[in-house]
């Protein structure tokens, strides 16, 4: 932080009340039920945002985190029977995890009904989908690129290799990242859905403060200080 901004920082009026619903903003949305409801009663804060349907929205995020995608799906359809309906690149980006989880098994544990149960269930489910959209086509041939590559433990000594080492483009696909963006992605929804932000005011307010600090140390060719815009902010350094 340059001394100005920091100077700027230390002027600007602030009080525990703000700061006290900040944090409970933040321990709402990311769903930390039990920390809510007792920094709420400590610091003798009415939340600003409904605190309904947190316990689900975290139930279903850590089956997304586990893996267990279709038991995610069944509870996502008994929280909000629309959303998936009329949010179709998240339900795209659900099945398309739950295929990735299948292929991890097959790759895993290689037999020719794994094989043929991920191929029907790509077929049935997702091929549909990404007739109908570049993008979710693209996703969808890559995550099918993953039945070309060998899984990443090196085979025995002496064993035979009998497919092509993963690239590493497709990585991500497989590590506990990819749960977790979608899971993120699912959370926003749901949240969005109950007219509540998608994302804490404290993480909108750190990304803003991040963005500025990189704006604020780009220079223009004639060493004018760099100006720019995020959302409806504006920094000038």
């Amino acid at each position: 932080m340059r001394p100005s901004q920091a100077t700027a920082a230390a002027e600007t009026p602030y009080s525990k009340s703000d700061l006290n619903n900040l944090v409970l903003n933040f321990l709402i949305i990311e769903g930390y039920e039990s920390a809510a409801v007792k920094f709420a009663a400590e610091a003798g804060l009415q939340p600003k945002i409904s605190t309904e349907h947190i316990h689900e929205r975290v139930e279903i995020r850590t089956c997304i985190h586990r893996g267990e995608i279709t038991q995610a799906i069944q509870l996502i359809n008994e929280l909000n029977p629309e959303l998936l309906d009329t949010d179709p690149a998240l339900h795209f980006m659900l099945l398309r995890l739950h295929l990735i989880e299948l292929i991890k098994q097959h790759l895993a544990s290689p037999s020719p009904w794994s094989l043929t149960a991920l191929l029907e269930f790509a077929g049935t489910h997702l091929a549909p989908r990404a007739a109908a959209d570049p993008a979710a086509l693209t996703d969808l041939e890559q995550t099918m690129a993953l039945l070309c590559f060998a899984p990443a433990a090196t085979p025995p000594l002496g064993a035979a290799q009998t497919a092509i080492p993963l690239d590493a483009s497709l990585t991500s696909l497989l590590e506990p990242s990819m749960r977790a963006r979608v899971a993120e992605s699912v959370n926003e929804g749901l949240l969005q859905s109950q007219g509540i932000m998608r994302e804490s005011k404290l993480r909108a307010l750190v990304r803003l403060f991040l963005w500025g600090e990189k704006k604020c140390g780009e220079t223009t060719q004639t060493g004018q200080p760099a100006t720019g815009t995020e959302g409806d902010q504006m920094v000038i350094c």
